[in-house]
């Protein structure tokens, strides 16, 4: 199950215990305020391939959602349109192969025939166990053999390829590994489950055959810890009064004043015209919100700038006028929190920020090595904006990539001006 907004949820009715042959599940929608349940996608709804046990989903955008199956070796991961009920096969993320039923018009075809093979890359021989969309990336996890060990997968939307980005999974039958990076806590995937977002870069999760402890994953760092104080809070819009759902009990909003708390990122930004900027508030809690992004008090177009509806708003193509103070309404079932100004600077002929892989320690010198990774065709470090590349063009004169791009980095990285 997860949160659409503050009222209303999103679950799967899995039909386990049904063969193939006669397997409908529903993906689910519940309004609580009106305790409204209505059909999204199954075999009367929606058109395409007929799911089989699936096991979790994971909001993509506003009208979509990934639901992957548990059913190890033969898993497919879709995407769902919210509004049609339409399926379609994102990945064959099994190692084996899959036929599946389709549907259309509501009519179930006459016999299951074999699905295409689609994206590359290592996959997983046992059950999947989770999804998530955090730092713009689908992730799943799930187990590689016998032994329940397992990993997770990013998973590319267009293409469907997969790359293992931590713990185990199979390649051309082999296993391979992906550690999680120095400084995470001592931990081997075993069959990681319940993957929750917690906010724009991590999530947490879960072991199902224990310890009985929970896990925060950041996965832009790929850095996990255990999360030994982590006190999981949803909020829900109830019919008869406001309340939110901590853990699995269920109190009134009380006081004045909402649950959580909010604070940007950072209070002030400095950037470039023609470069990308990317501002950012942190909560308390992990939700569901609403964000609404302002400048100088009037509300953000989220139409134009789709961003301006998410934690982090990201401007690309910054002009001079769109300095000034810019702020982020939040608002759950209990109440909204409005952050303290973030003052964004953008200046005319300036370079970029040395803190190029930016994970907020600079000067240093992995910013020096990742620039050049990228420079030679590498992965970028960081996970940028929807519909962007890494940003190579450091001095922001739009031609890159160049040999001034490099002059200019080193000489600003020694405490000159930029050209």
């Amino acid at each position: 199950m997860i949160a659409l907004d503050s009222d209303t949820v999103s679950a799967i009715a899995d039909d386990f215990d049904r063969p193939l042959a006669t397997s409908d599940p529903k993906l689910l929608i519940y309004r609580i305020s009106t305790a409204e349940t209505s059909l999204v996608s199954s075999v009367t709804r929606g058109d395409g391939v007929v799911m089989y046990r699936p096991r979790a989903l994971a909001r993509i955008d506003q009208n979509t959602v990934a639901v992957v199956e548990f059913g190890g070796a033969s898993s497919l991961l879709y995407s769902v349109d919210l509004t049609t009920g339409n399926r379609s096969v994102i990945s064959t993320i099994g190692t084996g192969a899959t036929n599946r039923y389709t549907a259309t018009a509501g009519v179930r075809s006459a016999a299951a025939s074999p699905i295409s093979v689609r994206g590359s890359g290592p996959r997983f021989a046992r059950q999947m166990r989770g999804v998530a969309f955090v730092a713009n990336q689908l992730i799943v996890s799930g187990t590689a053999d016998a032994t329940f060990v397992g990993g997770f997968a990013r998973v590319d939307l267009t293409t469907g390829d997969r790359t293992l980005v931590a713990g185990i999974a199979l390649d051309a039958g082999s296993q391979i590994t992906v550690p999680f990076a120095s400084g995470s806590d001592s931990y081997v995937p075993g069959a990681p489950t319940a993957l929750q977002t917690l906010d724009d870069r991590s999530l947490t999760f879960i072991e199902t055959f224990g310890p009985d402890r929970v896990w925060v994953w950041d996965v832009v760092d790929n850095r996990v810890r255990e999360a030994a104080d982590l006190t999981p809070q949803i909020v829900f819009q109830l019919p008869a009064n406001r309340a939110e759902l901590s853990g699995l009990a269920l109190t009134p909003c009380t006081g004045s004043n909402p649950p959580f708390t909010v604070q940007p990122r950072e209070t002030s930004v400095t950037s470039c015209v023609g470069g990308t900027t990317e501002l950012r508030v942190l909560t308390s809690t992990p939700g569901p919100f609403r964000y609404v992004w302002k400048r100088n008090g009037t509300a953000i177009d989220q139409i134009a700038i789709p961003s301006a509806g998410t934690a982090s708003l990201s401007i690309r193509d910054l002009e001079a006028n769109q300095s000034g103070t810019y702020t982020c309404v939040v608002s759950g079932a209990c109440g909204s929190v409005e952050s303290q100004q973030i003052t964004l600077t953008v200046e005319v002929g300036c370079c970029d920020s040395i803190d190029f892989n930016r994970n907020t320690v600079f000067p240093e010198d992995q910013d020096v090595i990742d620039f050049f990774n990228v420079l030679a065709g590498a992965d970028c470090p960081y996970a940028p904006p929807v519909g962007q590349v890494c940003d190579i063009d450091f001095n922001n004169n739009t031609v890159f990539p160049e040999d001034q791009d490099v002059i200019d980095f080193f000489t600003v990285l020694a405490g000159g001006e930029c050209s």
